[in-house]
């Protein structure tokens, strides 16, 4: 994965095998640890494909553009304003790729006062 010499969707599995044999799993049990740890890996693997849309989206609209210029532009002066407005933004362009229950979800979580 680090040096590009196999994909992490190859890599992810492979090392799940070579560390379920070296922690002594049975070979028997070999084939429920990868399609279990498939089923496991599921929403994370839809997590990151959404993260990469959504990065794309920001920057080919020119939003990250404009985040990056208020961010040194106004940071300095109020800083908690500015987090509130861009705590605002994410939850804004989430709400756009999975809808209002998932941002509402983030919101609720990690813009707590």
């Amino acid at each position: 994965m680090y040096r590009r010499v196999m994909p992490a969707l190859i890599a992810v599995p492979c090392m799940a095998l070579l560390m379920s044999l070296a922690a002594g799993a049975p070979l028997a049990g070999l084939g429920n640890i990868i399609t279990g740890g498939a089923v496991r890996l599921a929403p994370f693997y839809v997590a990151v494909i959404f993260g990469a849309l959504l990065g794309r989206v920001t920057i080919e609209t020119g939003i990250a553009r404009t985040i990056v210029n208020l961010a040194a532009e106004f940071g300095g002066e109020r800083p908690f304003v500015l987090s509130l407005v861009f705590c605002a933004i994410v939850a804004v362009l989430f709400a756009s790729l999975q809808g209002w229950a998932a941002s509402s979800w983030w919101v609720r979580s990690f813009c707590r006062s």
